[in-house]
């Protein structure tokens, strides 16, 4: 706005506080809705110098094709990482960014499937025998179960529970397996009445097995993720020689893939 004074000379009549006061509400409205895509790399910063937030590109672990992968993360006034959202492996595995959590001292506490689901901590399986105890006396004990040779040529469920929330991809179990008295002995583990995993000991053995898929992206296998009460078991039998089947469960639980 111009106006002429009194010696006729023109002069900016500058705006007021009122009007300045507009331009940068609407300024400032237009940055709010401004998408984040265009904004670049971003992040925020301590007192410290500490990046407690950033979101933008990592050349670290680029994606497959050689771009630098854009990566969101959270750090505490340390610099410890706290929560990132990233492939730490791009070129192995297939391309797929996790949620990573730790704790303060840097140790993981959360992490996410590849495969959907969880990835860390692991999440125990209760399972309970189905068979007697190999020694009926009060007060003995013993290593391990065994079905006796009268009863293990036929397949049977000897171990049997259920999987509250299926939250994991894969299922492993430890347990001593195979045939006490010189035999070969086999075992199924089945989730919703699948077969999941099979194996076969001759001789005896302490070991683990799996990780054995139990659900896959987008739907399929013998659970899905988010699942609740899905029944599990453990079947065996003697599939060759002759005598007793050792099954003892030492532990079962849901891990990532």
């Amino acid at each position: 706005m111009t106006s002429p004074g009194p010696d006729g000379v023109i002069r900016v009549v500058r705006p007021g506080i009122e009007e300045e006061v507009r331009q940068l509400r609407t300024e400032l409205e237009a940055l709010r809705q401004r998408p984040l895509r265009y904004a670049g790399e971003f992040f925020t910063r301590s007192e410290d110098g500490v990046r407690t937030f950033s979101t933008g590109p990592n050349y670290t672990a680029p994606e497959p094709d050689g771009s630098p992968q854009w990566i969101t993360q959270l750090r505490d006034v340390n610099n410890q990482a706290r929560l990132v959202l990233w492939d730490p492996d791009p070129s192995s595995g297939g391309y797929v960014q996790a949620t990573w959590m730790w704790d303060h001292l840097g140790q993981i506490v959360y992490t996410t499937d590849g495969n959907g689901g969880w990835a860390e901590p692991h999440l125990p399986i209760v399972l309970y025998p189905r068979i007697t105890p190999p020694d009926l006396v009060a007060g003995n004990s013993w290593d391990y179960m065994w079905v006796s040779a009268a009863s293990s040529n036929a397949e049977d469920v000897i171990w049997a529970g259920s999987i509250g929330y299926v939250s994991h991809s894969r299922v492993w179990i430890k347990g001593t397996w195979g045939g006490i008295d010189g035999g070969t002995g086999e075992y199924k583990l089945k989730v919703n009445g699948v077969t999941v995993g099979t194996w076969t000991v001759a001789g005896l053995s302490t070991d683990t097995r799996g990780p054995f898929v139990i659900a896959v992206p987008g739907g399929g296998g013998a659970a899905f993720i988010g699942q609740r009460e899905a029944d599990i078991e453990l079947t065996s039998r003697r599939s060759a020689g002759s005598g007793r089947i050792a099954c003892q469960v030492t532990h079962c639980h849901q891990r990532q893939t």
